[in-house]
């Protein structure tokens, strides 16, 4: 992940605390409006180091100075602290997805900038997690699922609640970001391997593996993403409802049929034609092992050869079954 650039104050609060940060501007504010307002208005400043200074700016009526984007994001934050009921948060949510183009760089920068949260209140947590679910159930938006995903492994490193973040990373529905947590595996941070294996428990052979290095585990995943990214579905479980989600899930009949599948649904992105119902049909009746197996088998032979994989298929499916048990030591 690329460095983050910092401001003025985000040095002054990390070199000395949250404490003198504020100290520090209160006392500016009132000797030096102008060069508090330069400062504050900075475009590296990190949201963490505004949201700690925001009293004081409040106090000093000094808010309406702020840029727009800045000021966007007090609003924001404004609007989304503190207790929401389900239907206030709805309306929230509503009223963002209608509040012009400014709203998604204003949450951009509050959760791509959130960290360190140390020192903070106990809302901010809440705040971020609240900002970082509109951007991407609301909104809609995947640019920023790095930036999120950086923050559930440093919140996780501190010990901190996780469970709304990776609700939210998950919740974009994007396979392709599966990639930001394979590269986990190959940390050097034995909290991040874990959470990795953790998130990543639906692909076989990830969860609990203690035999193969991280960077081994993580070419192993990578592989099993490109195997598996056309018949991949999002499950909708959560950290909410259980220790280990399987976020995701591979649609085994998809992946017999060798047909895409919608991520939302699991669903094929187009209409089964009434032969491949017939093999549809005929296939779940099978036992899952079977499934599994054949499933495999017709998605390695229809990338070698969608001709032979054309004539296997419209064989009855033990005879199918029979020839891709001959068959199968040639994929090896």
């Amino acid at each position: 992940m690329s460095i983050v650039p910092m401001s003025l104050l985000d040095n002054v609060r990390l070199s000395n605390g949250s404490e003198y940060l504020k100290n520090y501007y209160s006392d500016l504010l009132r000797t030096n409006r102008s060069k508090a307002l330069e400062l504050i208005n900075d475009q590296d400043i990190h949201f963490s180091t505004a949201y700690l200074l925001r009293p004081l700016l409040k106090q000093r009526s000094a808010l309406d100075e702020l840029n727009p984007l800045y000021q966007k994001a007090f609003e924001i934050s404004e609007a989304l602290s503190g207790k929401l009921s389900g239907q206030a948060s709805l309306k929230a949510e509503s009223q963002m997805r209608s509040a012009g183009e400014c709203i998604v760089p204003a949450l951009r920068w509050i959760v791509s900038t959130a960290e360190p949260e140390e020192g903070m209140d106990g809302k901010y947590e809440q705040l971020i997690d609240r900002c970082a679910a509109v951007l991407v159930r609301s909104l809609a938006n995947t640019a920023m699922l790095p930036e999120l995903a950086s923050l559930i492994f440093a919140r996780n490193r501190r010990g901190a609640l996780i469970h709304e973040l990776v609700w939210a990373f998950f919740e974009a529905r994007s396979p392709e970001s599966l990639v930001l947590l394979i590269q986990r595996l190959s940390s050097p941070h034995s909290a991040d391997v874990k959470l990795a294996k953790d998130l990543l428990c639906f692909i076989p052979g990830i969860s609990g593996n203690t035999l193969h290095s991280g960077s081994s585990l993580a070419r192993f995943a990578f592989y099993w993403l490109q195997e598996n990214r056309p018949f991949l579905y999002f499950t909708g479980e959560s950290l909410h409802l259980c220790n280990k989600p399987m976020h995701y899930d591979v649609c085994k009949s998809a992946r017999y049929l060798c047909r895409p599948v919608s991520v939302d649904s699991g669903k094929p992105l187009m209409r089964l034609n009434d032969d491949e119902e017939k093999l549809l049909a005929a296939f779940e009746k099978l036992p899952y092992n079977s499934q599994c197996y054949l499933a495999d088998f017709s998605w390695q032979l229809y990338r070698r050869n969608v001709y032979q994989w054309r004539t296997w298929l419209v064989l009855p499916i033990n005879e199918q079954a029979a020839l891709a048990a001959r068959w199968m030591g040639g994929f090896a």
